[in-house]
């Protein structure tokens, strides 16, 4: 399994984050990752659980590079 995290993100990030990994998703045919949205006081943090390390990496791949920095790709033991 793929495992992600994006942390420290505005409203406004949030969404474009996941804006841009449905659309990944889309692109490459992958089915939806288990999301989790939890509010950290005035951020937001996204965890999103992918079926495999391949997906995660085609999902990070395709995003910017601003939001690849907000994001952590994290082995699934540390869960």
């Amino acid at each position: 399994m793929g495992y992600v995290r994006a942390t420290n993100l505005s409203t406004s990030e949030a969404e474009n984050v996941l804006a841009k990994i449905w659309i990944a998703l889309e692109k490459h045919g992958l089915s939806s990752p288990k999301i989790t949205i939890l509010s950290r006081a005035t951020n937001l943090e996204i965890e999103l659980l992918f079926e495999s390390q391949r997906d995660e990496s085609l999902i990070t791949a395709e995003l910017p590079g601003i939001m690849v920095r907000k994001i952590k790709a994290l082995a699934i033991a540390e869960r």
